[in-house]
């Protein structure tokens, strides 16, 4: 996929804000190395529950639309 590694950052957060999180990137991940059919709109609905959960520390520009740099 690209990357190395992954950092939740989830320091002062309740331990259900870091179950959650970490469960919905696994599935994320998961789903992303599988693929399978409607990816897209599986990921994008995984993204507005990321957001949804976090507390401000998302915008939606390049992470809702998956906006990345080719490097």
């Amino acid at each position: 996929m690209g990357f190395d590694g992954l950092v939740i950052d989830a320091r002062n957060k309740p331990v259900d804000y870091s179950r959650k999180m970490f469960s919905l990137y696994q599935t994320a991940l998961e789903l992303s190395i599988h693929g399978g059919p409607h990816l897209d709109k599986k990921l994008h609905s995984l993204k507005r529950k990321v957001k949804k959960i976090s507390n401000g520390g998302i915008t939606t520009g390049n992470f809702l639309r998956g906006v990345h740099e080719d490097y």
